[in-house]
């Protein structure tokens, strides 16, 4: 599974934003508060805080007026390893939207809608 703890490096999170995240234009890993033990490539517990910013597809333009605006938001991540009661294993990636001093709302500056 993927390990988002090791993306210290802006553009290496770019890149996970591109891949787990529908239309990510940027974001940026907030902090990393719990991380799988070193060496651990199957995806153990993560819990982080992120932040990114979502172009909506089919955004409708009418002479560079947005009818609709792109979207930010700041979240928790949290990824979990499991094993179901009949043995079989499966991995959870949980998303909760948090509201944080630290990530302010962007609207007034850049027109993001939260």
């Amino acid at each position: 599974m993927f390990n988002p703890a090791g993306l210290d490096d802006p553009a290496a999170y770019r890149e996970h934003c591109h891949a787990f995240h529908m239309e990510a234009l940027d974001g940026v890993r907030l902090y990393c508060l719990e991380s799988p033990p070193q060496g651990d490539t199957v995806g153990g517990q993560y819990v982080g805080v992120h932040w990114t910013v979502n172009e909506l597809p089919g955004l409708i333009k009418n002479k560079d007026v947005c009818f609709v605006k792109n979207r930010d938001w700041c979240f928790l991540e949290s990824h979990a390893p499991i094993v179901l009661g009949d043995g079989r294993r499966g991995w959870v990636r949980a998303l909760s939207s948090v509201e944080l001093h630290c990530c302010p709302d962007l609207k007034p500056s850049l027109g993001f809608v939260r």
